[in-house]
C-alpha cells in the first residue's frame, strides 16, 4: 500500500507507461501550432518596428525643438533609442521559443514523433517560465515606482 502511494505521488514513476495522444488532441495541437506561429511572426514584426524606430530615434534624436531650447536634453534621443533596442532584444527570446514550439508541435503531429512533442512542450515551458519571470520583474518595478511616487508626493506636501 505504501509502495503504491509512493509510486503514484512521484512525478516520474519507475514504471514508464506508454502514453498515446488522441486524434482530437493532435488536431488541437496542430491548430494551436498554427496560431502560435502566427503570434511569433507578429512578434518578429514588432521586433522589426522596434529596431527601425530605435535607429530613426538614434539618428534623428527626439524632439529637435527641445534640444534647441535645452541642449542638455539631447541624451533623451539616444536613451529612448537604446530602450527600443532593449525591448526588441527582450522579446526576441520568447518569440524564438514560440516559433520553435510551433515547428516541433507540427512535426510531432504529422510524423507521430514523441521526441518532437517533448521538445515542443519544453519550448512552451521555457516560454512561460520566461514570461513568468518577466511578470515578476514588471510587478516589482510597478511596486517600486508606486512607493517612490508616494514618497515624492508625501515629501512635496510636507513643504
Amino acid at each position: 500500500m505504501e509502495n503504491e502511494l509512493e509510486r503514484n505521488s512521484s512525478p516520474v514513476s519507475e514504471e514508464v507507461e506508454q502514453m498515446t495522444v488522441a486524434e482530437e488532441a493532435k488536431i488541437t495541437l496542430l491548430s494551436m501550432s498554427k496560431w502560435v506561429k502566427f503570434l511569433a511572426i507578429l512578434g518578429f514584426i514588432a521586433i522589426g518596428f522596434l529596431v527601425i524606430n530605435g535607429i530613426v530615434i538614434l539618428v534623428n534624436g527626439v524632439g529637435g525643438g527641445i534640444t534647441r531650447v535645452n541642449p542638455y536634453l539631447s541624451f533623451l534621443g539616444s536613451s529612448l533609442g537604446l530602450i527600443y533596442f532593449a525591448l526588441a532584444s527582450l522579446i526576441l527570446y520568447p518569440n524564438l521559443k514560440l516559433l520553435s514550439f510551433s515547428r516541433k508541435a507540427k512535426l510531432a503531429v504529422l510524423s507521430n514523433d514523441e521526441m518532437a512533442l517533448t521538445g515542443a512542450l519544453q519550448d512552451m515551458r521555457s516560454y512561460w517560465k520566461f514570461m513568468g519571470i518577466l511578470a515578476i520583474i514588471y510587478i516589482a518595478i510597478v511596486v517600486i515606482v508606486f512607493l517612490v511616487g508616494i514618497i515624492v508626493a508625501t515629501a512635496s506636501f510636507a513643504h
